[in-house]
């Protein structure tokens, strides 16, 4: 049979199976029932373009038929076009398989769910997806198994069981997804009743799977709790498993966390502060071994927290004793002065960019510096002493003056040269002379001193720290104005110099009084 203008076609394909064929086909009818199908026949449903069904209850169903257990039909859908439903309860069916296409189930007030069936499986690439909305409403609601292979299956249950699977009638009742992607929305997730003591697991592999529950995300009354492998795991509940179950689970991977752990272990202790290396070994023993794959986000946590903390090592400072040792070697300020500029700013540059950040790694470049410092020092050169100019008397060498007049002399010497001054071999004090300098060297006797001289010749010794200069000169009475025979002959001959000191006048006096005293003694004595 065929209604192309209504876009169906009913297929018999003569070995007791059916095919039915949906091609932008529409159904809208105030019945209760949709499309109903042979219960006790395999009936493949294709679908082409986009197919609706809308009416008052069940959009998809079987018609009555006895069929125990292991007596199913099956009813499959594929092809490349979608069948969306609006009905209150969705579909019925015993043994739904989805190969391909897209089935889209909007149940607002299933009694059971909005894909009720007892066995259900998609795969090749089917996709489904439910939104139930009544109150304990479940999304896919089975007797039986349900499996998803290759596909996805999107389901939205606030109020209900995204998947609840019962073992009623002692069928097994056991969810696999080893393939393709699982959403869920739902009070609670996945839940594999138990009634019928009939065994049976929960088994996720190769999928991914999101499953967002206000409850709890995985139930398996009695039995085991498989997950692993997973491509992507995005699972978020009050508790993630419950009832009596035995979980086995893919651990986190701590591979890198091993790798960085191997890093730590290569690592000196004595290279570090004791407080940096503290907080790394902290970080180290926060490792736990007990995480699981949906847990990886804190092992990598742990990861980063090692990272962080052997980021932060300290490495001890560097020893600067040899640094220190050779700054002791360098001259002072002032001694540093006597040698060459060249080889003063060798060691003021090595000095000035001592680099005093090194740490205990860098250990032999510090002692490399301070080798070079070291050389520096070793290789400062004095500079070569000013060539020695000899002293010589430029004036005032036999020089003739009177008494109280001042007496000068001129040197090619120094101020700092001049050590002392004697005149006839005693030492002047320092006020009866003066000291000028200013291109030459220049020394006064002072009047007040040159008048208490008697006249005569008088020799003077200019000593001065490299060598003395030696002369004379000759001291005139006031009233002398000339240099008769009388007056040369009184000059060969070296007078006595007033240098201030009276002892042998006083002794001299002494012997006089004491002469006199005695003679009027002796006179006295006569007398008598």
């Amino acid at each position: 049979m065929k209604n192309a203008q209504e876009g169906w076609e009913w297929v018999d394909n003569k070995d007791d199976t059916y095919t039915l064929i949906l091609s932008d086909f529409t159904l809208e009818t105030s019945d209760s029932e949709g499309i109903i199908l042979p219960r006790d026949h395999d009936v493949r449903i294709i679908l082409q373009g986009q197919n609706t069904v809308t009416c008052t209850r069940t959009g998809l169903l079987e018609n009555w038929v006895s069929l125990g257990p292991g007596r199913y039909k099956t009813k499959t859908i594929e092809g490349e076009g979608s069948l969306v439903l609006h009905v209150p309860n969705g579909i019925n069916i015993d043994r739904l398989i989805i190969n391909s296409g897209t089935l889209k189930v909007y149940a607002d007030s299933a009694f059971l769910g909005g894909l009720t069936t007892n066995e259900a499986y998609i795969q090749n690439g089917g996709n489904v997806y439910v939104s139930s909305t009544a109150l304990d409403s479940d999304g896919l609601y089975l007797v039986g198994e349900m499996q998803l292979h290759d596909g996805s299956l999107h389901i939205e249950a606030k109020n209900g069981i995204g998947i609840f699977t019962d073992d009623a009638s002692s069928v097994y009742n056991g969810i696999l997804i080893d393939g393709g992607s699982l959403f869920i929305e739902a009070k609670r997730g996945i839940y594999r009743n138990r009634r019928m003591n009939v065994d049976a697991a929960l088994m996720l592999s190769n999928a991914d799977i999101s499953i967002h529950a206000t409850d709890t995300a995985f139930i398996n009354k009695e039995g085991e709790i498989h997950i692993h492998d997973i491509t992507s795991w995005d699972v978020t509940a009050s508790t993630l498993f419950g009832g009596k179950y035995s979980l086995t689970l893919d651990l986190a991977d701590y591979q890198e966390v091993d790798e960085q752990l191997l890093k730590v272990h290569m690592l000196q202790e004595s290279l570090y502060t004791s407080a940096s290396w503290k907080a790394l070994q902290d970080s180290v023993n926060r490792v736990t071994r007990d995480k699981y794959f949906f847990e990886q986000q804190k092992v990598d946590a742990m990861l980063q927290d090692i990272k962080t903390h052997m980021d932060q090592l300290v490495y001890l400072p560097a020893n600067y004793k040899k640094i220190n040792e050779a700054l002791q070697r360098i001259p002072s300020d002032k001694e540093i002065e006597a040698y060459t500029d060249t080889s003063r700013m060798d060691v003021y540059n090595l000095v000035s960019s001592i680099p005093w950040d090194k740490n205990i790694t860098e250990q032999s470049s510090l002692d490399s510096y301070a080798a070079r410092l070291n050389e520096a020092i070793d290789h400062l050169t004095l500079k070569p002493k000013p060539e020695q100019v000899k002293l010589q008397l430029l004036g005032g060498a036999h020089q003739r003056i009177r008494q109280g007049e001042a007496a000068v002399f001129q040197t090619n010497g120094s101020v700092p040269d001049i050590v002392k001054v004697t005149i006839n071999g005693r030492e002047l004090p320092a006020p009866y002379y003066r000291v000028n300098y200013t291109q030459t060297l220049s020394l006064t006797l002072q009047p007040e001193y040159t008048k208490q001289l008697r006249p005569g010749l008088y020799s003077i010794s200019i000593q001065l720290d490299r060598e003395n200069i030696e002369t004379d000169f000759t001291v005139l009475s006031v009233s002398e104005r000339g240099t008769g025979q009388e007056e040369i002959s009184k000059l060969k001959h070296p007078a006595s110099i007033n240098t201030g000191d009276t002892t042998n006048t006083v002794l001299w006096l002494g012997i006089i009084i004491l002469a006199v005293l005695l003679m009027k003694g002796i006179n006295k004595y006569k007398y008598k």
